[in-house]
């Protein structure tokens, strides 16, 4: 079986105004996304992940801000039809995750609509989509009742998100370690953990060292999986 994993990002300014359109409903909300289209960033990034799995151009290639007929156009369209260039290369949707920040609207009491939608404008069934395990080594705090891959039956399955700051080799340690150390405070600041807990994200910090280890122990586990896998690029 031939899987590829495609990974969307997509940003947008609130401002007033503007319609608050996110995974293809309008949310009750003063403010909306700014953009040359309707501006939801949720279906955009869905767009992005797919065309960049089957190997397409990005989004902003095929439907450019510059371009007049994409001015204030349904998001809905645009990843339908790109779901279309999608299909016509060989390829169909396995799963979609989409994680969403945002400083507006609450989420939580639209998800179920949210769901819908994309499943609707994706051609997918919604009542398949649903969450059957989370994938790091504990239970997600968003989460709270779905349990780990380990605890669903894969025992030692631990693949999670991770970032930090890597800097060019040879970099003095005395700037190492101010930059370790004010990443830290900053993860510690109560607005930037309230932003990143309301994102899903739990945030800790490491030592250089501990960084430089885990990054190390990534690559040897997911060579392993690469080379037993016979994953190949194409």
């Amino acid at each position: 079986m031939n899987l590829r994993v495609g990974l969307g990002f997509d940003v947008h300014k609130l401002v007033a105004g503007r319609p608050c359109r996110l995974g293809g409903i309008l949310l009750p909300h003063p403010t909306g996304p700014l953009g040359h289209s309707d501006g939801d960033a949720v279906l955009h990034a869905i767009a992005d992940a797919l065309l960049g799995a089957a190997g397409l151009e990005d989004l902003g290639t095929l439907f450019s801000d510059q371009d007049p007929q994409w001015k204030d156009a349904d998001s809905g369209k645009i990843l339908a039809e790109c779901l279309r260039r999608v299909r016509r290369s060989g390829w169909e949707i396995g799963n979609l995750d989409v994680v969403i920040a945002t400083e507006g609207p609450r989420i939580a009491p639209q998800r179920k609509a949210m769901r819908e939608s994309i499943a609707r404008i994706c051609g997918i069934d919604a009542g398949q989509v649903r969450a059957l395990a989370t994938t790091g080594d504990k239970r997600s705090a968003v989460l709270p009742d779905v349990p780990t891959v380990s605890e669903a039956g894969v025992k030692g399955y631990e693949a999670g998100t991770w970032y930090g700051f890597l800097v060019p080799a040879g970099t003095p340690k005395a700037i190492v370690t101010r930059l370790h150390d004010e990443s830290v405070k900053l993860l510690k600041a109560p607005d930037v953990k309230s932003r990143l807990d309301t994102a899903g994200f739990e945030p800790y910090g490491t030592t250089p060292a501990e960084f430089g280890t885990y990054i190390r122990s990534e690559i040897a586990k997911w060579s392993k999986v690469v080379r037993s896998a016979g994953v190949h690029v194409d």
